[in-house]
């Protein structure tokens, strides 16, 4: 699986969307993140769910 950490998840979830059809693997996911906004990180590592590489 392959997360996006995006500021805009319309720019994000477009980007996304080419490469699950480019690559035929819908693993693709898209978060909002933004990393002037402390409460934007916070809200992006408590959604956080599975191992980090």
């Amino acid at each position: 699986m392959v997360t996006f950490a995006v500021r805009s998840t319309d720019v994000g979830e477009r980007t996304a969307t080419g490469i699950r059809k480019a690559a035929g693997n819908d693993a693709v996911h898209v978060g909002p993140l933004d990393l002037a906004d402390q409460a934007s990180i916070a809200a992006f590592t408590n959604a956080w769910t599975g191992p980090l590489h």
